[in-house]
């Protein structure tokens, strides 16, 4: 800053000017200029300290465009030579640069510029300015469901079968493919054999009173045998698939009403119906900053789908929590979502897979019906002919000839069971799609950040006086000695971007 001295000659007030010579700034910025020359100056007439116009003689100011007068700076707007070595120059005051020092002690919400950066993990502000690429970079990990209380098992999983007891109540048994092989060939075995046990293999009656005697205890042990088995089946209340393994239960033989099917599986009681356990997986974050709002983030849950997660919420976690529960008994899934200690989802859906047990085709109707038609159509024994008085006699039939393979055809075609055994799709489509826990995530990168933030800044938003180099704020309102349009125009630059330099 250079000190002016003034004296007065010839009706003329005598000041001091410093000229610069090829001085470049920005509209925008508080930048003054060093060096210049200092040049004896006139001021004639009214002037302006505003706006001045000085007379100065030297021998070329042609290059001069900018000036410092009366502790002031000005750029210059006009430069008119009048003759040799005689020069006016006009200056338009630039505030920015004049008041410098009161911009520089103006407090203000800043926005972006070069005070503490608030893109750190705590804060995590954007910077919302810059663009973004639309092709995005992705990430993800993929976890299976650990081995705890809740054992996610989709190649195996687990048969429940509730069937009413002999003691009258319900029980649930728990079994695998092969103890389900077991029960459903133990049901069929046992009926064939208790058929062969009443008719035998081969049959050689004495007379036609030991022949008819025979048919009448078969006949009558088979229709008892019927019920039995009718029962049996009719005791199953339910069964279906779950791809889950039963940890827990009591090993019990599998009785349907009064029948004891020798197939052992787990009695479930009621603290082994329902399993919950809970496992981490990893978020895996592509950024640790502020740019991790410019990611998507989504779970993908077994059975259940796909859930997206806030990422303005959770950008501080770098783990998800993810709770399971199971309901054996009903093969319901659900599944609770967390992220640093806050539930954001609960998510559910039905694992069960109908397990078609029908009840056997036999019945007492048609049992009767083709036994009586099989009796009708006559009597034969395997060692002989049979008296066909004798025969009319207890049957009513005119022929008993062929009777015996006939009957027995019969009965045999009545009540071989035909046990419906099939998997009818119900939540088992799901599996196939997705056994595993899986976090994606999908980073959009911004364009060009350091470029562009070694120009304008990074994002504080905080209360913080300008800091060297691009300054943004908000509610910015200097305190100087410039005119009230001069005010206006240093708070306009700073609330939209200006330079202290």
């Amino acid at each position: 800053m250079h000190i002016l001295c003034i004296t007065r000659f010839g009706g003329f007030m005598a000041w001091e000017c410093t000229l610069y010579t090829g001085f470049s700034k920005r509209l925008n910025s508080t930048l003054q200029p060093s060096g210049g020359t200092v040049y004896p100056c006139l001021i004639k007439n009214d002037t302006d300290f505003k706006n001045p116009v000085l007379q100065i003689q030297a021998a070329d100011l042609s290059g001069v465009n900018y000036m410092q007068f009366n502790n002031e700076f000005f750029y210059v707007t006009s430069l008119i030579s009048h003759r040799a070595g005689v020069w006016e120059v006009a200056g338009l005051r630039d505030p920015m640069a004049t008041y410098k020092g009161n911009i520089g002690g103006t407090a203000a919400f800043q926005l972006y510029g070069g005070g503490p950066a608030a893109d750190d993990a705590a804060s995590r502000v954007p910077d919302e300015r810059l663009a973004i690429k639309r092709v995005p970079q992705i990430t993800g990990t993929t976890q299976a469901i650990p081995a705890g209380s809740v054992v996610f098992s989709p190649n195996s999983g687990t048969f429940i079968l509730s069937a009413v007891g002999e003691s009258g109540g319900v029980g649930s048994y728990a079994l695998n493919s092969g103890q389900m092989t077991a029960l459903l060939n133990t049901l069929g075995q046992d009926t064939l054999d208790k058929i062969r046990q009443v008719f035998g293999t081969t049959v050689t009656p004495a007379d036609e009173t030991e022949a008819l005697t025979w048919i009448r205890d078969g006949l009558a042990d088979t229709m008892a045998n019927e019920l039995a088995f009718g029962n049996a089946i009719q005791a199953i209340r339910d069964c279906h698939w779950v791809p889950f393994l039963a940890t827990t239960g009591a090993g019990a033989e599998v009785v349907l009403g009064d029948f004891h099917t020798g197939v052992y599986g787990l009695l479930l009681g009621n603290s082994d119906i329902l399993k919950t356990d809970s496992f981490a997986v990893a978020i895996p974050w592509p950024v640790s900053d502020w740019k991790r709002n410019n990611c998507l983030v989504q779970i993908s849950l077994p059975l259940c789908g796909i859930v997206p997660l806030p990422v303005d919420k959770i950008n501080s976690s770098d783990y998800i929590t993810v709770k399971v529960a199971v309901d054996l008994l009903g093969g319901n899934v659900s599944y609770l979502i967390s992220c640093g200690g806050v539930d954001y989802n609960l998510s559910g859906a039905n694992s069960a897979v109908p397990y078609a047990i029908g009840s056997s085709n036999v019945s007492l109707q048609n049992f009767i019906g083709g036994t009586l038609q099989a009796v009708g159509g006559g009597i034969q024994a395997a060692g002989g002919a049979v008296s066909a008085a004798v025969s009319a006699g207890i049957f009513g039939a005119e022929n008993i000839a062929g009777g015996i393979s006939s009957m027995a055809q019969g009965v045999m075609t009545a009540i071989t069971p035909q046990i419906q055994c099939s998997g009818s799709v119900g939540g088992c489509s799901a599996i196939g799609v997705q056994q595993s826990v899986t976090v994606t995530v999908q980073y959009y990168e911004p364009i060009d950040e350091a470029a562009t933030q070694a120009a304008f800044g990074h994002p504080v938003f905080a209360m913080t006086t300008p800091t060297g180099g691009y300054n943004c704020f908000r509610g910015f309102s200097v305190h100087c000695g410039g005119t009230p349009d001069e005010i206006s125009r240093i708070n306009a630059f700073f609330n939209s971007g200006a330079y202290y330099e």
